[in-house]
């Protein structure tokens, strides 16, 4: 099983050679289009590299995502305390806690997937986690687009290309977006254009997230971390609340070096939590593992036997928890659902939405 694995960041210049292909080819061939776009990069750890410059030289947006970070932290707790706000998750709710082919990304975390935009040495497993749920509660689909969206024409590729590029960008932070002319996950990301611009915001996701202060710490912290008995029965406790907010929490899990012969940590959503056994306190955790294809094969079990053991995959676990910034993000998401639906009420009207939602 491929992991998640954060590599050390190497100071180096890169530069990339952008391949611009000809008029005719743009609007005559998509595929032609796409096999002359230039790659992401020449390997991760340039990404990285990257992504941990501007996180660190870009200080006003830095500090305006620390601010933010407070603040959303803030508004977290406190909508919590206003569970009807969360039913207007209850619009997307299936796509999260219900995933079928038709609403899932069809590229999983292997080298396969993202070689023709950058060789895979590390595990895209946070990108794809993080892209599949952004996807599943941000996206609203609308295949005739009765919404007036300025779809470019088919025949022009790379303006499709830029045109949805933006549009996912929006998504990537926290935005709820349209996508035009496709009634559904599958059919944009089976689109050669869609597909390109999905895993180029998986990778871009990958190291943006890792290249992150709370990242770097959240592996320090699992190196040498056990879970406890006390942990483990904490977990369910956040973890169903979450859930009963119709939404799907996304978690990380760690190995230790010795087990896995290497550091390892994998990102993933949850689907579901068994109730406690009465008897021992053991429960399972249901998520959705970007490591398989078929949405079936997908669903894994994290088995929890309430002693302060965790188990995937018949291998020990030396750290489980809410990846770090999810409660943040869910209050994003949240707070702009609510605009984006007093906005577009053509996307958002289901039985039983509170009506204060839809007000100013």
């Amino acid at each position: 099983m491929r992991a998640c694995l954060i590599p050390i960041l190497v100071f180096a210049t890169v530069f990339t050679q952008n391949i611009e292909p000809s008029f005719a080819a743009k609007v005559l061939d998509k595929n032609h289009f796409l096999k002359s776009r230039a790659p992401l990069a020449k390997d991760q750890e340039t990404l990285l590299r990257r992504a941990f410059y501007t996180y660190i030289l870009n200080r006003p947006e830095a500090l305006y995502r620390c601010v933010s970070s407070i603040v959303m932290q803030t508004r977290f707790s406190d909508l919590k305390k206003k569970p009807e706000l969360f039913e207007i998750f209850m619009l997307l709710r299936s796509r999260t806690l219900s995933p079928t082919p038709e609403m899932s990304l069809p590229f999983i975390n292997d080298a396969a997937s993202f070689a023709e935009i950058c060789p895979v040495k590390y595990g895209v497993c946070q990108g794809i986690t993080n892209l599949d749920r952004k996807l599943a509660m941000l996206i609203y689909y609308d295949p005739k687009n009765v919404s007036n969206q300025p779809l470019p024409p088919v025949d022009n590729p790379e303006a499709r290309f830029t045109y949805f590029e933006s549009v996912i960008a929006q998504v990537m932070r926290g935005k709820p977006m349209v996508v035009a002319g496709y009634g559904n996950l599958l059919s944009f990301a089976q689109d050669p254009v869609g597909r390109r611009v999905l895993i180029e915001a998986a990778m871009k996701l990958w190291a943006s997230e890792n290249a992150t202060l709370p990242s770097i710490t959240q592996v320090l912290q699992a190196i040498k971390h056990t879970v406890s008995k006390k942990e483990v029965s904490e977990l369910h406790t956040r973890l169903s609340e979450r859930i009963a907010l119709n939404y799907s929490p996304i978690i990380y899990l760690a190995r230790s070096p010795q087990e896995a012969k290497q550091k390892w940590i994998h990102v993933l959503q949850v689907i579901s939590v068994t109730a406690k056994d009465p008897k021992n306190g053991s429960y399972r955790i249901q998520v959705k593992d970007p490591n398989f294809y078929a949405v079936q094969d997908r669903i894994r079990f994290i088995e929890m036997d309430g002693k302060g053991k965790a188990t995937y995959g018949n291998a020990p676990l030396t750290e489980i928890d809410i990846a770090p910034g999810d409660d943040l993000e869910i209050a994003r998401f949240l707070v702009n659902t609510i605009q984006f639906c007093r906005d577009n009420p053509i996307f958002c009207t289901i039985p039983g939405t509170p009506p204060s939602l839809m007000k100013n």
